[in-house]
């Protein structure tokens, strides 16, 4: 095997490694698209009814006209009066307003201000016998502007009016979709010779108009509804056999012609029951300037859905969960405002349910997972809190333990040494061996001394014991405590302090911390050096001052000198101690509240100290 078969070899084995540790991850998010795709095939065109809903009035074609027949309007021209007028006009069919005279007085007028096309989408079968109609009549219903419905019988044959020849006369078809639930939304599509109503006047309105809607021959066209019922400006049958209308009102515009409120020319739509001549405006007005609803191809659903998967589940993983619901409520509504913009700007169909749905299932499926592995996280971090209790309690009593064992027969060798010291005609070199000995046990006894404060005041029941206090008292008392030292070392300690109130704070600790400073000034003071120790009330506040004259820190130590255990370099072999001095003071004064200070440079001494609240 070559290098680079090696190479892909390894990188692939790396990459199906890291998808095997993320399976928590790529399993729920297949899940969340699945569930996504299976909702995709739900977003069907009975969704549309809700969009045509919620959606304004679409902008519509201005050239496209209305005329309206109206019972009452159609009684008072004919001059037929019935009891139970309601009953009657609700039964009667088409044929029932077939008046030639009138229909040559209306079209005629209409004709006269010159209209792109006058669409009649009443079905007549007109008279049987053409011989005793006036021959202008017929002239007038064989205009070329004038196009008559037609519809199909049981055998899928065209049923055009008596007055109408096919081959020089522009029938067309009128045929709408009623679905199963009783809606109206979709028409044919060029499936028959003769064409669609809304084909035919399209050609009419749009003198550009191209039938580019090839793909979809002998499918079936989706209805676009511009709006309500009343979208389109309509005007009254009678209306313009009085003359009502003024002149070039039609001119240049596509006139349809139908019955307001027969049940036969009255359809459920999604947006309302509509008529006849309504719903062919509607279908006129999408074919004519292109507004039919476009579906994409799936692959783009799918592609759609797997982006808002991707970016749904990248929100979950990055972000905290009150932000990450801010986020994804966001994403779900971009996805819904950029469907409708689609929908109602350039007619394309986006889905809706199946991306919220996924975004929610996604939403819940990881919130599950997050939830689980904090639990997983807290339960791992009890469980490493006990087991660091235990060991912490372990050492502590190991050490505590240790100490206080040590501690015996430390006595007993100061005791055995002092003892042996009293004593005459010691050899002067064994007198010398038995003082350092002595000195080395009491070094010993004050390292066991610092190791148990610190167990001390580090143990979880610790507390403090406050009570009023003289600050200046305590630093007086340890100067005195330490003046042998500063004396064998020929160190002069100033004493600076100012008149203090009494404070409340744990005098053995600060003893403590006082005693520390001033006992590493001398230690780290070179003979004859001079120590300040001062103390004053600024802002509410006590600051206490240790000054020496001694090498001082380099700055690289002074980060690290108030850790626990830490020593300086320099001092290490030079001077004795246990590192943990600092450590202790910087504890027990910000246990009061307070803060420590230091400051240091080569050659120029060390100024130490620390501030406590008054209050």
């Amino acid at each position: 095997m070559d290098k680079s078969t090696h190479s892909w070899a390894r990188k692939l084995k790396t990459l199906l490694l890291l998808l095997w540790r993320q399976r928590g991850v790529w399993l729920r998010g297949l899940f969340c698209l699945a569930v996504g795709l299976s909702f995709l095939t739900l977003d069907n065109q009975g969704l549309f009814d809700e969009r045509f809903k919620v959606r304004g009035t679409q902008p519509i074609d201005p050239s496209i006209v209305l005329v309206q027949v109206t019972p009452t309007g159609w009684n008072q021209l004919t001059n037929d009066f019935f009891e139970d007028q309601q009953s009657l006009y609700s039964n009667l069919t088409d044929n029932y307003y077939w008046d030639e005279f009138l229909w040559w007085q209306f079209l005629d007028k209409i004709l006269k201000d010159q209209p792109t096309n006058i669409a009649v989408t009443f079905l007549f079968d007109g008279p049987s016998d053409l011989t005793n109609i006036d021959q202008k009549f017929l002239d007038m219903f064989a205009h070329p502007k004038i196009t008559w419905a037609a519809s199909l019988d049981k055998e899928k044959r065209p049923q055009l009016p008596s007055f109408v020849n096919p081959v020089n006369q522009n029938p067309a078809l009128i045929l709408y979709n009623i679905y199963d639930d009783g809606i109206t939304r979709s028409y044919p599509h060029s499936l028959f010779p003769i064409p669609h109503i809304a084909e035919v006047l399209a050609q009419t309105l749009n003198p550009d108009y191209k039938d580019h809607f090839k793909e979809n021959f002998g499918n079936n066209l989706t209805v676009n509804y511009k709006g309500p019922p009343g979208t389109y400006p309509t005007i009254d049958f009678k209306q313009v056999i009085d003359g009502k209308v003024p002149l070039g009102f039609f001119k240049d515009k596509v006139v349809i012609v139908g019955h307001q409120s027969d049940r036969n020319h009255q359809f459920y739509t999604p947006v309302g029951y509509m008529s006849r001549s309504e719903l062919v405006a509607n279908s006129l007005d999408n074919l004519a300037h292109g507004d039919l609803i476009t579906y994409l191809p799936i692959a783009v659903y799918i592609f759609g859905l797997i982006l808002i998967l991707l970016c749904t589940i990248w929100i979950m993983l990055v972000y905290p969960q009150a932000i990450s619901i801010v986020l994804i409520a966001g994403v779900g509504l971009g996805v819904t405002t950029l469907s409708l913009w689609l929908f109602d700007s350039h007619c394309i169909w986006w889905p809706i349910l199946a991306p919220i749905v996924q975004i929610l299932t996604t939403f819940v499926v990881f919130t599950t997972r997050q939830l689980s592995l904090k639990e997983n996280l807290n339960w791992r971090l009890e469980e490493e809190k006990r087991v660091l209790t235990e060991v912490r309690h372990l050492k502590d009593n190991f050490v505590s333990l240790i100490s206080h064992d040590l501690k015996t027969p430390i006595a007993k060798i100061q005791a055995i040494v002092d003892r042996t010291l009293t004593q005459e005609n010691i050899d002067e070199d064994i007198r010398t061996d038995l003082m350092s000995l002595r000195n080395e046990s009491q070094e010993l006894n004050r390292y066991i001394q610092s190791i148990l404060k610190v167990l001390r005041v580090e143990s979880s029941d610790f507390q403090l014991n406050h009570e009023p206090t003289d600050l200046n008292k305590v630093i007086s008392d340890v100067i005195r405590q330490v003046n042998p030292l500063a004396l064998n070392k020929k160190i002069e300690i100033e004493n600076a302090l100012d008149p203090l109130f009494l404070i409340d704070m744990d005098r053995i600790l600060i003893h403590e911390v006082i005693l520390n400073l001033i006992e590493n000034a001398i230690k780290y003071t070179p003979q004859g050096g001079h120590i300040k120790v001062s103390s004053t009330e600024i802002d509410e506040q006590v600051v206490v001052v240790v000054e020496d004259s001694g090498d001082g820190i380099d700055k690289s130590e002074i980060v690290k000198v108030f850790d626990k255990f830490h020593r300086g370099k320099d001092h290490s072999m030079k001077t004795k101690g246990s590192g943990l001095g600092l450590y202790l003071v910087k504890y027990f004064i910000e246990l009061h509240g307070g803060e420590v200070f230091l400051e240091s440079e080569r050659g120029k001494g060390t100024t130490v100290g620390f501030t406590l609240p008054i209050e």
